[in-house]
């Protein structure tokens, strides 16, 4: 059965570590901007992570308390475009001692939250609080996980989630070619492919001209079989990818996911030991 959708991942500019710093107005205008460029009733729209104090003075410095009080306007002003122009919305963004990714629906209400569960050294040690669930949260167009940055390491988030019904995994980052474009790539197409899942990478791009070792941009929208469908560039902008959902019950035999799910054998994974 074809199940059609739309599904977009935005990609703002960030500054290079040493360039003037940004301000939350700025991020919040590239934000309205950006969300204006995306074709009204597009079914998700995607943003990266913690986009609203990007490059700003401070941002990983001061208390995580103090930069998420720009949150609850964002939620706001984007819910409130998100509204008027029928999308439902992915952001990533600071709460309290978290972070955050709330998902809100076509009305601009909050539909679920996710919270990130594996935190990078810099984060822990910053007192950011790691998050303990895995939810799938079942949007009007689909069933949908979150893994945020540093959670794409990490396979069994993505299998867990695939395993309690999502079909579309969003991933909001900031990479920064850690440890390399290619392993990036990689990893996101390794959870597509494996958790026969649709998925969206939304991240940040470099004032040009554009050079490794800085923001990596590549944010795109890719299918179950690990096929990059479209891509935002090195630039700032949006990719919109038209899917169908139904593909997940239509591939070959031996590579549907009811049959990846029931060939599994949990029972060995226990078995495992360190040596």
């Amino acid at each position: 059965m074809t199940r059609n959708a739309t599904i977009a991942v935005v990609q703002p500019l960030r500054r290079r570590p040493g360039e003037p710093p940004m301000t939350v107005d700025e991020n919040l205008a590239q934000a309205v901007d950006l969300l204006g460029r995306v074709p009204e009733g597009t079914d998700a729209v995607c943003f990266p992570e913690f986009f609203a104090t990007a490059s700003t003075d401070g941002e990983k410095t001061l208390p995580l308390a103090e930069i998420a009080s720009h949150t609850p306007r964002f939620l706001e002003v984007l819910g409130k475009l998100g509204a008027k122009r029928r999308n439902n919305l992915v952001l990533c963004l600071p709460h309290e001692d978290r972070n955050v990714t709330f998902l809100l629906d076509r009305r601009g209400h909050e539909a679920g939250r996710y919270v990130k569960c594996h935190l990078p050294p810099s984060e822990a040690a910053r007192g950011v609080v790691a998050g303990d669930a895995l939810p799938v949260v079942k949007l009007d167009f689909a069933k949908v996980g979150v893994l945020v940055c540093y959670d794409i390491y990490f396979p069994e988030p993505a299998r867990v989630m695939a395993l309690a019904g999502a079909e579309v995994l969003f991933h909001p980052t900031r990479v920064m070619n850690a440890p390399s474009e290619k392993a990036f790539e990689a990893l996101c197409l390794a959870r597509a492919v494996e958790n026969v899942c649709w998925f969206a990478a939304s991240s940040f791009c470099p004032p040009p001209p554009f050079e490794y070792g800085t923001w990596q941009a590549r944010s795109f929208v890719a299918d179950p079989n690990g096929m990059i469908l479209a891509e935002v560039g090195r630039e700032p902008g949006v990719a919109i990818a038209s899917v169908d959902l139904g593909l997940r019950t239509r591939r070959l035999e031996g590579y549907l996911w009811e049959e990846f799910r029931r060939a599994r054998r949990p029972e060995l994974y226990r078995t495992l030991t360190s040596k």
